[in-house]
């Protein structure tokens, strides 16, 4: 009797392969009709996503740099890790911090009078 139901399986396993392969050529046509899709929209929505994209590029980049700066400024001013900030390790994070955020300041209008430019 086992061989008998395991053959069957078998036969039910065969049947259902080819509608899998149909299936998977269906998401290769979904694939084509988002291809086709992009280029019918509009000028208005293809520069909105741009912009998106270049805000969500710009928000990675400044994550980044905050990250880097604060590395770079624990490393610079907290020679001597302990339980409590000193005095004059409070002051060096501070300016180092204002010296990178005036910075990232003007970097950041820049970026922003580029952008408008193109």
């Amino acid at each position: 009797g086992g061989h008998a139901a395991a053959s069957e399986q078998q036969q039910r396993e065969q049947q259902q392969q080819p509608e899998q392969q149909q299936s998977s050529s269906g998401s290769a046509q979904g694939e084509g009709a988002a291809a086709a899709m992009a280029h019918s929209v509009s000028p208005e929505q293809q520069a909105q996503l741009l912009q998106q994209v270049r805000g969500e590029v710009q928000a990675a980049a400044l994550q980044e740099l905050f990250t880097k700066i604060s590395e770079k400024c624990f490393t610079k001013c907290i020679t001597k890790p302990g339980s409590e900030l000193s005095g004059s390790q409070q002051k060096c994070l501070a300016m180092c911090m204002d010296r990178y955020t005036d910075t990232m300041s003007v970097v950041s209008q820049t970026m922003v009078k580029r952008g408008q430019q193109q």
